[in-house]
């Protein structure tokens, strides 16, 4: 029922949803076309509104840590559910690009708490033209990582 936020950090959090509703709680309107493959006709439209928290949010609470100059813009993001599922986003991609309006860290579907077959905690993707690849059920860590020259 938490989230730790770790890596290069000042310091390491545990937070749990009412931690994370202290911070500047978003809700997302997403308006998404859905067609089943293979299936002939017309997509249909698939309104969802999400509640919860920008990642950028949430790392910048953590206090990200630059031991050098530019150590963050060679920095990932690693969102890793307890399955050990992972989805990966740059520094960038967060903080210096429109991707980053989009990813969220959810505890809020439609007005209410999420199903049980996904956890307390998700996190999307929203400006991805694909969902799926970067949503994480069961949403437990999420690590600053620089990576290696």
């Amino acid at each position: 029922n938490t989230l730790q936020v770790r890596g290069n950090v000042e310091r390491e959090l545990t937070l749990g949803i009412s931690d994370l509703k202290g911070l500047a709680v978003q809700r997302i309107e997403d308006v998404r076309q859905t067609k089943m493959a293979g299936a002939t006709g017309e997509s249909s439209e698939r309104k969802r509104s999400y509640t919860g928290v920008l990642l950028r949010d949430v790392l910048a609470s953590a206090k990200p840590v630059e031991k050098q100059r530019h150590d963050l813009r060679r920095s990932i993001v690693v969102a890793t559910a307890t399955d050990g599922y992972l989805a990966v986003f740059s520094w960038a991609e967060l903080f210096l690009s429109p991707i980053g309006d989009g990813v969220l860290v959810v505890f809020e579907r439609d007005g209410a708490p999420l199903p049980e077959n996904e956890g307390p905690l998700v996190l999307v993707s929203l400006r991805d033209t694909r969902s799926g690849p970067r949503h994480v059920k069961w949403l437990q860590k999420v690590d600053i990582r620089r990576v290696s020259d």
